[in-house]
């Protein structure tokens, strides 16, 4: 597998967890639909980084 095959793969894994962590409270698996949890945000950040990470693999 090439490594922009795979850094795609990552980035789109990374999307998918920022996605579902940012959409917790609609999707109904949030805590508390009228606030942004800390696990919410944990998400969020992880999902990004995951995604910088894929661009990083497909562009190396």
């Amino acid at each position: 597998m090439s490594s922009k095959s795979l850094g795609t793969i990552i980035t789109i894994i990374g999307i998918i967890i920022l996605v579902v962590f940012a959409l917790a409270d609609l999707i109904g698996i949030g805590q508390a639909p009228d606030q942004i949890g800390y696990r919410q945000i944990i998400g969020v950040v992880i999902g990004a980084l995951v995604i910088v990470l894929g661009i990083y693999v497909s562009r190396r």
